[in-house]
């Protein structure tokens, strides 16, 4: 319920990219970097604490912006304006047992997933509403795909239906 309240009021200039959560070792910046250069026409937004310094790594992308933290209660207004949730996580142990929250909080707001390969995000459940890529050009391929569908109605109400 909380972020079905995430409801994007208009259209951006440019199509918006967010992350939200914790920004730590398992975030993957080259992946991300990589991602955000290849789609320059594209903003990215980092919401989160960042304590591994992805920050300053990605010092000089013009098309990335980090919010920092956010309190959860304001959550759903600041990520109202992304189109898509993309989840670049580093795939080791941890994350090969993670079972990230965050891509089930984007589907309730309607917004569609773009995720490295964990399994917890690749259950034949998940398949319509969740794109892996297991590198650059996969996740900016699936980028473009769920930018293109994030407004269609249908599928909007078909992934918070499924939250």
């Amino acid at each position: 319920r909380h972020f079905a309240a995430a409801r994007k009021q208009a259209p951006t200039a440019r199509p918006v990219v967010g992350y939200f959560g914790a920004i730590a070792e398992w975030f993957d910046v080259r992946l991300f970097r990589a991602v955000a250069a290849a789609l320059p026409d594209h903003d990215f937004v980092l919401v989160g604490a960042d304590s591994a310094g992805v920050q300053q790594a990605l010092a000089g992308q013009p098309n990335v912006r980090f919010l920092g933290e956010v309190a959860y209660a304001d959550l759903p207004a600041v990520i109202a304006p992304m189109d898509v949730l993309f989840v670049p996580f580093v795939i080791s142990r941890l994350t090969l047992a993670t079972n990230p929250v965050k891509a089930y909080e984007a589907l309730a707001a309607g917004k569609p997933v773009v995720a490295t390969p964990m399994p917890e995000l690749m259950l034949p459940e998940l398949a319509p509403f969740v794109r892996i890529g297991a590198d650059a050009a996969a996740c900016t391929t699936a980028l473009r795909q769920a930018v293109r569908e994030a407004q269609d109605p249908a599928a909007v109400a078909a992934r918070r239906a499924f939250a």
